[in-house]
């Protein structure tokens, strides 16, 4: 038992810490139609979408893309947010609308 355990101590010592996601931080944008957005993304997950002045609890979140792209639900839709030189690109698709494009600045 003593000799699992030290095993298993150096194995965790050997994994190397998951970096956090280049998406972190609380997000804010307008698109050309003058709607504002903002995203806040914690722990790898959206915790919080605003939208036309809503704010909406996301349903679902997935980071991909190595922490470079977070795909979430809300109730009227989803949105893809996308890591760039620039910041991000976020990319909402409302339910019965069509999609929207803001370029998203970190705080």
């Amino acid at each position: 038992m003593h000799v699992c355990r030290i095993a298993l101590g150096l194995l965790l010592l050997a994994t190397p810490a998951l970096a956090a996601s280049p998406l972190e931080d609380t997000w804010d944008g307008t698109s050309a139609g003058g709607v504002t957005a903002q995203v806040v993304v914690e722990d790898g997950y959206t915790t919080s979408f605003t939208w036309h002045g809503k704010t909406y609890e996301p349903k679902t979140s997935k980071l991909t893309e190595g922490g470079n792209r977070v795909t979430f639900t809300f109730s009227n839709g989803s949105a893809t947010m996308k890591h760039t030189a620039a910041g991000a690109d976020l990319t909402v698709k409302e339910n019965g609308q069509g999609e929207a494009l803001v370029h998203m600045t970190g705080q």
